[in-house]
């Protein structure tokens, strides 16, 4: 008489369905040890799933097999998915077996592995359930994605809120009694004079405990102003998702305490002096004569104190600050687009929107076709199985393709909005409206405000020589707008040539002396 080692495997996704229970496998395998008369040295239960050999019970089983060897001969299982749904890990797996003169044997799906032809066989069953895992884990990333796009918030829940089920009875996040101690968090950092420790021992005196690594990957998270982050997936870069979940900060509050959080050292400069705000464009002025970063300082002199911008690196070079300053006010207030080139990028803008509007509708269109296609081939194919045209497996690869092409289709419909252009337009205007009255927002703006100004539209540094201020690059965007503007002229460029890498259709008057007569 034979003796052999029963395997039973489902995994947790496979509970609810009787064809693989537990309790069935174990029968149909009982019932054949009977029949072929058959001893049953132990029974392996487990549920795990298959993808790989590192499981609870095959463990304990191969352990159990190596130490009873001799009287082992058969390794039963009902099909081959029970044993793995890994082609290459199961190869490897069956030579150790067959070391111990044990033979694998799948009830359901028999194999004469000493034939060449029933290998091939084996390759079928050992290959289909692995295609299978693989397709059924890009429907989920494919779901999941889906689900964030929606603005589906999934992943473990981030503190201050609670995920329960929406109206769709789909997973959303509703802030809990921690809100508020959160809130509070963020609106503390974004004043700017409290330290991370400080606020962790107010939310523990609120009954909230976080810890220093935890504190500040909450702040930086988006999903408390309303967000959530869409990771990179192949050709998809990461995006960040407007979420349909109530926000517990501001997007304002929010992005002020990122510009804390992100300020480093220029922040601790700012506290130890009150008066930084004399300064506003120490550090993005250099010394003309050593290339260095000018400092600032208020000497005292006859009369009181005087500020000045000057080399700390022993040049003698040093500006009044009201020189600079007046200099830099002058050609902000300078710079304002002309009213033919607004009423050009206006139109050019709007024209351009009003076309992504109508190639987004035509693609939507087509989109929508080719879902209605899918459905229609989808009934087809469930008619010929339900006329017993097809086989069962071959239905399922079939539709499978389809659903796969399906989503993919979804997932690009929801991609399809149309543009406000309403809205659009009066964006537009306001840009434009802040560009024409810059000079105005950078003087009654606060230090950092004057200072991420001058940042994005001069990306490089000054030097000040004869009066007058220079720069090597302009911010290519305002460049264009503001071309012509008497602000421009008033900068003098220290390497023209960068200037010839915007569009030849708009001139580059002001920046070299016009000829006479052309």
């Amino acid at each position: 008489m034979k003796k052999a080692i029963l395997y039973i495997r489902v995994s947790t996704d496979e509970q609810a369905n009787t064809g693989f229970s537990l309790r069935d496998q174990k029968d149909k395998l009982l019932k054949y040890c009977e029949s072929n008369n058959i001893e049953v040295l132990k029974i392996f239960k487990e549920d795990y799933s298959a993808k790989t050999f590192k499981r609870p019970e095959y463990t304990l089983l191969w352990d159990f097999a190596e130490k009873h060897k001799k009287e082992t001969d058969l390794f039963l299982f009902t099909k081959w998915d029970r044993f793995s749904r890994n082609a290459a890990e199961s190869y490897e797996q069956m030579k150790n077996f067959e070391k111990l003169n044990i033979q694998l044997h799948a009830i359901e799906q028999p194999l004469d592995l000493s034939s060449p032809e029933q290998l091939l066989m084996l390759a079928v069953y050992l290959s289909v359930p692995e295609v299978e895992n693989k397709r059924r884990s890009l429907n989920v990333i494919a779901g999941m994605r889906r689900s964030f796009k929606e603005g589906r918030y999934l992943g473990s829940t981030p503190q201050g809120y609670t995920s329960e089920k929406d109206k769709k009875d789909k997973p959303i996040l509703v802030p809990n009694h921690e809100a508020s101690a959160i809130k509070k968090a963020f609106n503390l950092i974004a004043k700017g004079n409290v330290s991370q420790r400080k606020v962790m021992d107010i939310l523990e005196k609120d009954g909230v405990k976080v810890s220093r690594t935890r504190i500040s990957k909450l702040l930086r998270n988006p999903v408390y102003k309303g967000y959530i982050i869409l990771k990179k997936f192949k050709d998809e870069p990461e995006e960040l998702i407007k979420g349909i979940h109530e926000p517990i900060v501001s997007e304002y509050v929010f992005q002020k305490v990122q510009d804390v959080l992100s300020a480093g050292k220029k922040n601790k400069v700012q506290y130890k002096s009150k008066n930084l705000a004399q300064y506003p464009l120490r550090g993005l002025i250099l010394c003309e004569l050593c290339g260095n970063n000018l400092s600032a300082s208020s000497p005292k002199g006859n009369g009181g104190h005087y500020d000045y911008y000057h080399c700390a690196n022993g040049c003698k070079k040093s500006f009044r600050t009201e020189l600079l300053h007046n200099e830099l006010e002058t050609i902000l207030t300078s710079l304002k687009p002309k009213p033919e080139v607004i009423e050009v990028y206006t139109k050019l803008l709007s024209e351009g929107f009003k076309i992504k509007n109508g190639s987004q509708a035509k693609q939507k269109e087509q989109n929508n076709k080719s879902i209605k296609l899918i459905n229609d081939k989808i009934r087809k194919t469930q008619d010929l199985f339900i006329d017993g045209k097809i086989e069962h497996d071959d239905f399922k690869q079939i539709t499978g393709r389809f659903k796969s092409e399906l989503l993919n289709l979804e997932n690009k419909k929801l991609n399809y909005k149309k543009l406000n252009i309403n809205q659009i337009t009066q964006t537009i205007s306001w840009g434009f409206g802040f560009a024409e009255n810059i000079g105005n927002y950078y003087e009654n703006s606060d230090l950092d405000t004057k200072r991420d100004l001058i940042g994005s539209m001069f990306p490089e540094k000054f030097t000040f020589e004869n009066g007058e201020l220079r720069t090597t690059k302009i911010e290519k965007t305002f460049l264009l707008i503001a071309n012509k503007s008497k602000g421009l002229k008033r900068i003098k460029k220290r390497d023209v040539s960068l200037f010839e890498k915007t569009s030849l259709s708009v001139p580059r008057e002001g920046f070299e002396p016009t000829t006479s007569g052309v």
